[in-house]
């Protein structure tokens, strides 16, 4: 039996070198049939070719690409490219045997810049994000890896209770603490950052906080930014979203938070961004997005607007 099982994928590594019977010529399978006159069984023979004949039957021929916005339900955003005149954004995920996000990395080129923003996610035994390492490059230059290391409510829990990220700038080193709050629901309500410097004792000041708010489907539908001056809270941005009822290329939750993945992680589809820049108005922006599905139902297409008439396309792409 292990002789017959080794002749089999004997065969099969030869059929694929033929093309997946690229031709219709069968000749050369009769050739590996006879292998196996060995067990004297006729039956045998004919059920091993008829095998063959219906496996390889199934297979796409060689050279044909597959349409990476046509696959089935269920499978992973892979890129996410997006044009707007000689400027282009790229965006790539990565992900494990179990189709968790491994890594996201974010191109963005100009005509006379290039940056990249890379960052990779380490998980636990649980499949709990507990390290991101993030690379910031421009041009030539490389920053230094930083790495915010996640610690959790308890040991099984998701609840994220709060982040440490070790901060360096033309020698000065400092720690950014953020902690993480929750509503009734499970969502992240809001989160508070705090810088330490780790060069003076109890130095510890609430930098700045950001407020969440959602709607039935979990989906963030507004986001308000304060930021301390003399430990009082003062208003810096607002953020409003609205969303279609389509599948969202990349729904994540809470760990959006960490991922900083397409869409706020969200379950559906954003429509439109409005932003208000408290202390100046004149930036206060919307983004509206229009798109074209795939037969999964997920984006395909999608055309976004900025209100300085400026606009890009993005493409998305599965597997």
């Amino acid at each position: 039996m292990q002789l017959c099982l080794q002749k089999i994928d004997e065969i099969k590594s030869s059929l694929s070198n033929y093309g997946l019977f690229a031709g219709k010529d069968f000749n050369f399978i009769f050739k590996y049939i006879y292998i196996f006159d060995f067990m004297r069984s006729t039956v045998l023979a004919l059920l091993i070719f008829v095998i063959l004949i219906s496996f390889f039957s199934c297979q796409k021929e060689l050279g044909v690409p597959v349409d990476p916005v046509n696959l089935p339900p269920g499978r992973l955003l892979v890129k996410v490219t997006g044009v707007k005149g000689d400027s282009s954004i790229i965006t790539t995920y990565t992900y494990d045997a179990l189709d968790r996000i491994t890594s996201r990395e974010v191109t963005q080129t100009y005509p006379k810049n290039t940056s990249i923003n890379f960052r990779k996610y380490y998980r636990d035994i649980s499949g709990r994000i507990f390290v991101i390492a993030n690379i910031l490059k421009n041009n030539s230059s490389v920053s230094d890896t930083l790495y915010t290391h996640v610690t959790y409510a308890n040991s099984q829990s998701t609840i994220i209770s709060h982040t440490i990220t070790r901060i360096g700038v033309m020698g000065i080193t400092a720690t950014d603490s953020t902690v993480y709050t929750y509503n009734s629901d499970g969502n992240i309500s809001s989160i508070s950052s705090y810088l330490i410097s780790n060069t003076q004792i109890n130095s510890s000041i609430l930098n700045s906080r950001c407020e969440y708010f959602y709607d039935s489907n979990t989906n963030l539908v507004e986001q308000k930014a304060f930021a301390y001056v003399g430990g009082n809270s003062v208003p810096v941005a607002a953020y409003k979203f609205l969303y279609d009822q389509n599948i969202s290329p990349l729904p994540t939750g809470n760990e959006f938070i960490l991922s900083k993945v397409e869409g706020n992680g969200s379950k559906n589809n954003l429509n439109s961004i409005e932003m208000t820049d408290v202390k100046n108005p004149v930036n206060n922006s919307v983004i509206t997005r229009t798109y074209s599905l795939n037969k999964a139902g997920k984006p395909e297409k999608c055309y976004e607007k900025l209100s300085s008439d400026s606009s890009y396309t993005y493409s998305y792409f599965y597997q």
